[in-house]
This record gives structure tokens, C-alpha cells and sequence, in this order.
């Protein structure tokens, strides 16, 4: 029996990835989700990852 992975288009990087977690409709890939946790305010991708959160409130997913 073969597995089926469904890939996803990750809300930070744009990139389709497999691997990742969902915050409300908004998928974060593995990957951004480590940079996200380990970035500290004072680094310079901090903004960018503020800004890229706040679209989780402007999805237009609804159930």
C-alpha cells in the first residue's frame, strides 16, 4: 500500500511543501516554521515574518 502526500502552499515562502503544520487555514512549512520560532526581534526578517503572520487573519478560507 502506497502513501499519499498532499502538498500544500506554504504562507511565508510561497513554495509548496509537504511537511508542515496549519495555523487556522494559513499551512507554514517545517522549514519557516523553525525560522520563524528562532528568530529574534532585533534580526531583520523579523517584520517580514510579523507581516506574513497577520495575513492569517485576512484569510479568505471560509468553512
Amino acid at each position: 500500500m502506497s502513501k499519499k502526500y498532499q502538498s500544500h502552499y506554504c504562507g511565508v515562502c510561497d513554495e509548496q511543501k509537504r511537511e508542515g503544520i496549519f495555523v487556522y487555514q494559513m499551512f507554514i512549512c517545517q522549514e519557516c516554521e523553525q525560522k520563524i520560532v528562532s528568530t529574534k526581534p532585533n534580526d531583520e526578517n523579523y517584520e517580514y515574518y510579523i507581516d506574513k503572520m497577520k495575513a492569517i487573519n485576512k484569510s479568505s478560507y471560509t468553512v
